[in-house]
């Protein structure tokens, strides 16, 4: 029990000094758990996770136009501030950085640097959810083994 404790403080840890989470917000999202609501960050992040490779999937398409097509830059911008307001809600802290790099490049009608910033965002949106899957599952072995 307590090497299952020191593994989830080590983990949590790790997100904040790898800047994957924001730790001022995770923190913030961590106090909205209660006895009514104890698996609050589980639901939080599951909708985020199913939601966030969906929008990226999108970005994605907008950015490989067909000849006849060109990119939507409008249309581009509009899903980059949707992720960018999830990723930022959830304090997804490097795969908001990556968003705001990709909007840069937005704003600038670069395609060929969207694209590239668009491969370090999915790289980022990948690491925070498995290390952050590892870690919410440390939390639910503990909540179990608390409660036997």
């Amino acid at each position: 029990m307590e090497l299952l404790k020191q593994q989830i403080a080590t983990a949590r840890l790790s997100l904040f000094s790898e800047e994957i989470l924001d730790m001022g917000q995770f923190m913030q999202l961590e106090q909205l758990e209660d006895k009514d609501n104890p698996n609050f960050l589980e639901t939080l992040f599951s909708l985020y996770f199913d939601d966030a490779p969906k929008v990226i999937a999108t970005i994605e398409q907008i950015l490989m136009p067909s000849e006849e097509v060109l990119v939507d830059f409008n249309k581009l911008d509009i899903k980059l501030h949707r992720l960018k307001g999830s990723s930022a809600s959830v304090g997804a802290n490097k795969v908001l950085k990556s968003v705001n790099k990709a909007l840069e490049c937005c704003k600038k009608g670069d395609v060929e640097g969207c694209k590239a910033e668009v491969e370090i965002l999915k790289e980022d949106y990948n690491a925070l959810k498995n290390r952050l899957q590892a870690y919410l599952q440390l939390r639910q072995r503990h909540a179990r083994s608390a409660d036997t």
